[in-house]
């Protein structure tokens, strides 16, 4: 079979029923699937900050992780009282989570199936739990790089959100607050 037979004949078993699909993609489904969609590419942007051993990049990669599980958690009714009473067992990588998560929202937006809170919620739970173990393992303080990220963004967006300014950053700004953040973080942790 040639790629133009296989392409016509695979996508007669899409779901394309758009008028089905479109009334699952309502407030609660498009903020998991943001968050979800998120923690994917910071993970991918996190192992290329790795590659370079560039901490200050690493602190902020993880800190964008938690900007999503922060979304994730939000939509879910996640606390921290949760988290600290989920029976944690680094059960996966950050990538099988990830994609466990992808597929329930796959499920529920195009085939229709229940949204499967329960494993959204202990996956976002796992995802926490994995990166905090990470963060103190490099020896970075996950409350710290919280900080640094919420800095961050605040200087980013100093009112409120907008498309403008999400997508025209001064990234050399934006380091030089975490540069900043991280030395007066480790100036703490001295004294």
């Amino acid at each position: 079979m040639q790629l133009d037979e296989y392409i016509s004949k695979a996508c007669l078993t899409e779901s394309n029923d758009f008028g089905q699909i479109s009334w699952r993609f309502n407030k609660r489904a498009i903020r998991l699937l943001h968050g979800v969609m998120g923690l994917v590419t910071e993970t991918v942007e996190l192992s290329a900050a790795m590659a370079k051993l560039d901490r200050t990049n690493i602190a902020e990669e993880y800190g964008d992780h938690m900007w999503y599980v922060a979304v994730v958690c939000d939509e879910l009714g996640v606390t921290q009282n949760d988290f600290s009473n989920h029976p944690y067992s680094s059960r996966a990588t950050m990538h099988e989570i990830e994609g466990d998560m992808m597929d329930a929202l796959k499920r529920h937006l195009f085939y229709g199936a229940p949204l499967d809170v329960g494993l959204l919620r202990g996956s976002i739970l796992d995802i926490c739990h994995n990166l905090f173990d990470a963060m103190l393992a490099l020896d970075l303080n996950p409350y710290s790089v919280m900080e640094g990220n919420i800095a961050k963004l605040q200087a980013r967006y100093p009112d409120r959100f907008n498309q403008h300014d999400a997508v025209s950053r001064n990234l050399e700004a934006e380091r030089a607050i975490l540069e900043s953040h991280d030395a007066d973080t480790a100036r703490q942790d001295e004294n």
